[in-house]
C-alpha cells in the first residue's frame, strides 16, 4: 500500500462499513466480480472475509488505491493513488470548485455540497415539495 494517511481511519472503521467498501471495489453493479481487482485472491482476504475484515484495512486501502488509480500507470508505479489524489480527480470530474491546499475534510465538504446542489438542481417541483414536507 503507499502511504497514506487519509486512509488510515479503515483501522477504526467497523467491520460491517468495511465490508460494504470490499463489496463495492471487487464487484460491479451486477454482482458480478471485478476483473482488475485483486483483494479476493490475496490471503489475507480468503481468512478474513466477511467476518474480521479490520485485520486487513490496509490491503482494503490498497485495493481503494488501485481502484482509483489509471490501471496502466498502476501497473508502471506498481501501486494505485493516494485518496487526496483520488478525491481530486473525483472533484475534477464533477467540476467542483476546491483549492488543492485545502484540507481532505474541506475538499469532501466542496465535493458533498455540489452533489446536494445537482440533486436539488434536477429535482422536479414536487420531489422539492416532498423533501420539505418531511
Amino acid at each position: 500500500m503507499k502511504e497514506d494517511k487519509d486512509l488510515e481511519f479503515l483501522a477504526f472503521c467497523k467491520n460491517e462499513d468495511l465490508q460494504i467498501l470490499v463489496d463495492y471495489l471487487t464487484t460491479d453493479k451486477d454482482g458480478k466480480k471485478r476483473y482488475l481487482e485483486t483483494l479476493t485472491k490475496s490471503n489475507a482476504y480468503l481468512q478474513c472475509y466477511p467476518d474480521h475484515l479490520t485485520s486487513m484495512w490496509e490491503d482494503i486501502a490498497n485495493e481503494f488505491q488501485l481502484f482509483g488509480g489509471n490501471t496502466i500507470a498502476n501497473c508502471i508505479r506498481k501501486t494505485g493513488v493516494t485518496y487526496r489524489t483520488i478525491l481530486f480527480d473525483v472533484c475534477n470530474r464533477m467540476k467542483v470548485n476546491y483549492n488543492k491546499n485545502a484540507s481532505i475534510e474541506m475538499i469532501e465538504e466542496y465535493l458533498l455540497q455540489k452533489i446536494l446542489t445537482d440533486s436539488l438542481e434536477q429535482m422536479t417541483a414536487e420531489d422539492m415539495k416532498k423533501l420539505v414536507m418531511r
